[in-house]
């Protein structure tokens, strides 16, 4: 079964060509955002070189997917990627004769006009602090760079969207992200409820502002971290820990889990500190219960001295994967195979 499974279908390549073949970027600005974006984007074989702002891609630049040097691209970018540092842009970019994405805190307007915004900015203004730290203390700013990480998540698939509108005839198109903007759509279960008059109160730790139960517990050896989104995940959650618990009219709605929170975390609580970590997550995996083991600081400093990737920008890899599908057309003609 396994070596039949590895055979290409009759007339598909086994390895099917990158995604991104043929299209070349330019990555004129530097941040961690657009390195992100550049990171994905590469992933998906597309040809990138960081250039200087505003200069032409000629000559041997430094590539984003290493520390090594690579040749010129060898003609026009299909794509300007730049940052707040990265205009003035050439002219074939501000012609339209490319896609340009820039990235900037504020977006590209306030951004000429001189406006900036720093990280911890972004997460105060964008809401993100409201929602971190401990139930009734003070807001947290979170010690990653969120803002530039997504920000860079977000533009990689702006700009494949851009580049098949352009396959597809519809010429070149300017992509903006707004970091702030990103950041504050990361918080929609928390929107509908301040557009429903809550005002306050959303710091609430690992718990989820809708959900319930949807937090971190202590177990045996460490922490795990379980949700529930629907009916049937917590039904399914509740005959692990207790046949009983999944008829238990105390928790029947997510209304009355979430008025009951406490409750319910402590009891779930007295279940998971009876396990290790890995029973919990085999036996909730099982039940197709979402968990997680939280790693340790510990965990990741070793991680780390056995070489794992030295940087965010460099441990991403595009999320996509591309693989030969036998696709048949109408009246079971074989069509297209990618």
């Amino acid at each position: 079964g396994r070596a039949a499974r590895r055979r290409a279908a009759p007339g598909m390549s086994a390895s099917p060509p990158a995604a991104l073949a043929g299209i070349e970027i330019a990555e004129a600005g530097g941040s961690l955002a657009t390195r992100v974006c550049a990171r994905l984007l590469s992933g998906l074989g597309a040809r990138v070189a960081r250039v200087a702002s505003g200069a032409p891609p000629r000559g041997d630049r430094l590539d984003v997917t290493g520390e090594g040097r690579v040749p010129a691209l060898t003609g026009a970018p299909s794509v300007w990627l730049t940052d707040e540092a990265g205009a003035p842009l050439p002219d074939a970019a501000r012609d339209g004769a490319c896609i340009v994405t820039s990235i900037s805190a504020l977006g590209r307007e306030r951004a000429s006009l001189g406006e900036r915004a720093s990280e911890l900015a972004l997460q105060a203004r964008g809401g993100l602090m409201a929602v971190t730290g401990e139930a009734g203390g003070a807001p947290q700013p979170v010690r990653v760079p969120v803002a530039a990480m997504l920000g860079g998540l977000v533009a990689a698939p702006a700009t494949l969207a851009a580049l098949r509108h352009s396959r597809l005839g519809g010429g070149a198109q300017a992509v903006e992200i707004c970091l702030l903007e990103v950041l504050a759509g990361q918080l929609r279960a928390q929107a509908a409820l301040v557009f429903d008059g809550r005002a306050d109160g959303y710091r609430a730790g690992s718990r989820h502002p809708v959900c319930a139960p949807w937090n971190a517990y202590r177990a045996a050896d460490g922490w795990a971290v379980l949700c529930s989104a629907s009916a049937a995940q917590w039904r399914a959650l509740a005959r692990c820990i207790a046949p009983a618990l999944a008829e238990d009219p105390r928790f029947a709605s997510v209304e009355q889990r979430r008025r009951d929170v406490d409750a319910l975390d402590g009891l779930i609580g007295e279940w998971t500190r009876r396990l290790r970590v890995a029973e919990i997550v085999a036996r909730l995996e099982a039940a197709d219960v979402p968990v997680g083991p939280v790693a340790t600081v510990e965990q990741l400093h070793r991680a780390a001295q056995a070489g794992a990737p030295r940087g965010v920008a460099d441990a991403l890899r595009s999320p996509v994967r591309y693989r030969p599908h036998p696709a048949v057309g109408s009246g079971g003609r074989r069509a297209s195979t990618r």
